[in-house]
């Protein structure tokens, strides 16, 4: 009897153990409106999205058992915005994701500030959602009200989302202000602007933010700065992301960290100071097609491709030189080829004389014919000290305080020239040999 208690608490506390763990990662579901009993549970019993009792009385104490998912069924959701105040937990992860990503839309109207309002909310993830439509202000809201203590939203991470087809915003796709630990991953924007062009962002960091990650993103066509660092935003990443403009009316700086309110009586704003803009790529498209006003007079693009504004002052520069280096290489390329069409037209004297040239240049000259020949070990040597002399100066510029990169590139230059010298000295040493008598 002694021994098989133990069996039995031990097999207690393993059918405990078993149990929790069941219910440590739960599911709920919405959709656009509530469906069967609407208590989300279920599929087919999935709550309205726009449920506060749902989400505040149901999903928000679940988190406290454990991280869970939130699926939205496919489909498109538009009947208002989704605001959610002090949600979250900071140990157990509620994710907010579509059942097929990308096929999940929410979308509001004009009388609405943000499609989602995370206000407060801590430790979630959004995944495979698309925002688009006629909100005022922005489409995902991560800011917060001074009069409300600690209510930055914090550990958010949004993956695989679009922000697209947002025409009536009056800050951003994004906005934020005291967050901390907020993550963009593989996020894609695309014609985000407003009444004001030039004041909306893809994504708007301010208000002290800290910790904003923008990793594998791209962006096309926003009115105003792609993404922009304000009022005292730090730790700021923004890496391997692509920024296009197709057209003048888009060019706009991609990434910015402006400094406003900074001058008595309103000095209130500081520039962050760690940001790392890196592996990104830019591209002005009409940068390319810019090019064809050099050929066809001024804004010529405008006329062939309906582009409408001209282009940008500021563009002009780099279209010259561009345009400079492709006319030397089409150019220069055309010629060199096509004067076989004009030899072809010459009189055969003149073929007999070029063949002739041509004859001479490949003969080789006999060593016993010219006395200045066993002279070649001289100039080899010459050349090879001065290469090495040049070299090793170079190298020497090692020694001047620079960064790694630039030791390296002395370096390279400096061994390169270097090393040539010792194989022509290597060379004139053979020569000389082969002089010698036997």
């Amino acid at each position: 009897m002694k021994n098989i208690l133990p069996r039995v608490r031990l097999a207690v506390l393993c059918a405990a153990v078993l149990a929790t763990s069941v219910l440590v990662r739960a599911d709920y579901y919405v959709a656009p409106t509530a469906v069967g009993t609407g208590a989300g549970t279920s599929a087919t019993n999935a709550a309205g999205y726009l449920n506060l009792t749902f989400w505040n009385s149901t999903v928000k104490p679940a988190l406290s058992s454990g991280a869970l998912t939130v699926w939205f069924a496919n489909g498109t959701y538009n009947v208002g915005q989704l605001k959610l105040t002090a949600f979250g937990h900071p140990l157990n992860k509620c994710t907010l994701k579509a059942t097929t990503s990308g096929s999940v839309t929410l979308s509001t109207t004009s009388s609405f500030q943000s499609i989602l309002w995370l206000y407060g909310c801590q430790n979630m993830e959004l995944n495979g959602i698309r925002f688009t439509g006629a909100s005022s202000q922005s489409a995902m809201n991560l800011s917060y009200y001074p009069s409300v203590l600690k209510s930055g939203t914090r550990n958010i991470t949004v993956m695989h989302c679009w922000f697209e087809n947002l025409t009536n915003l009056s800050l951003g796709a994004v906005t934020t202000g005291a967050n901390h630990r907020v993550t963009f991953d593989t996020c894609h924007f695309s014609s985000v602007t407003g009444p004001a062009p030039k004041q909306v962002h893809a994504i708007y960091g301010g208000g002290a933010s800290e910790y904003l990650s923008i990793l594998n993103c791209d962006f096309t066509n926003i009115g105003g700065e792609y993404v922009r660092f304000r009022n005292d935003t730090d730790y700021a990443i923004v890496d391997n992301c692509s920024f296009h403009s197709t057209a003048a009316a888009w060019n706009s700086p991609f990434i910015t960290v402006p400094l406003y309110n900074s001058i008595s009586p309103y000095a209130n704003e500081f520039y962050g100071t760690n940001y790392q803009f890196s592996n990104n790529v830019c591209l002005f498209t009409s940068l390319i097609v810019g090019n064809l006003t050099t050929f066809f007079g001024p804004n010529a693009y405008a006329r062939l491709l309906a582009f409408a504004p001209p282009i940008m002052q500021w563009e002009h520069p780099t279209i010259v030189f561009s345009v400079g280096v492709f006319a030397n290489i089409v150019v220069g390329s055309l010629w060199f080829f096509g004067s076989s069409l004009w030899y072809r037209r010459q009189p055969e004297e003149y073929h007999a004389r070029v063949e002739d040239f041509f004859l001479k240049l490949r003969t080789p000259i006999a060593a016993a014919e010219k006395a200045g020949d066993n002279a070649d070990h001289t100039q080899y040597r010459t050349l090879g000290l001065l290469c090495t002399c040049y070299g090793g100066f170079i190298l020497l510029l090692m020694l001047i305080p620079n960064p790694l990169i630039g030791r390296l590139a002395f370096l390279f230059v400096g061994g390169t020239i270097g090393g040539i010298g010792l194989w022509l000295l290597r060379q004139s040493r053979k020569k000389a040999a082969l002089l010698q008598p036997d």
